[in-house]
């Protein structure tokens, strides 16, 4: 049980660090509706065994840049830190992110073939995720210029940045 939990996790963080996330994946959700299956009727999932799951992990790993690697055993180290009630929350914000992707990809493909929706809303969730990543990044470094601004007007030295192991997005431990 503990190695399937430690599979889930370290796929999930992997997955994150690829697009540029750094909030915790949820489990996913008992159904998200599709052009191939009926609203009414969750689709079909293949399960995979330990060995094919640890087999998966080890090849996303070893797709990782170091940098990447560094920000996945930083957060691993953030999230493992965080109460068990962090956890849940961050997880039920990023469920709540999920499916409002998941929704607005599924009103911009209506107009779309049957056959196209999936693709688009699969591709339209992937754009959506980095480009809100992305948007964070830019936001906390003019936060960061906008901080050493103010500092600098009212002659005070700049703090020291904080640790490289530090995730903003997730919050402090107490």
């Amino acid at each position: 049980m503990v190695r399937n939990a430690l599979i889930g996790v370290l796929a999930s963080w992997a997955t994150l660090i690829a697009w540029g996330e750094t909030s915790p994946t949820p489990p996913p959700g008992p159904f998200q509706p599709t052009s191939q299956g009926s609203k009414n009727q969750p689709p079909q999932v293949k399960t995979n065994t330990d060995s094919e799951s640890l087999g998966s992990v080890k090849k996303m790993l070893e797709t990782l840049t170091p940098e990447q690697k560094q920000r996945l055993e930083d957060n691993m180290k953030a999230w493992k830190q965080l109460t068990p009630e962090q956890r849940q929350s961050l997880r039920e914000k990023d469920g709540l992110v999920r499916k409002k992707f998941l929704e607005e990809a599924i009103e911009a493909s209506a107009s779309l073939p049957e056959e196209r929706r999936e693709a688009f809303q699969k591709q339209y969730v992937e754009e959506r995720r980095k480009l809100e990543a992305s948007l964070r990044h830019d936001l906390e470094a003019r936060r960061k210029h906008g901080i050493e601004e103010i500092l600098r007007k009212l002659n005070v030295p700049s703090p020291p940045p904080p640790p490289a192991s530090a995730d903003p997005s997730l919050p402090a431990s107490r």
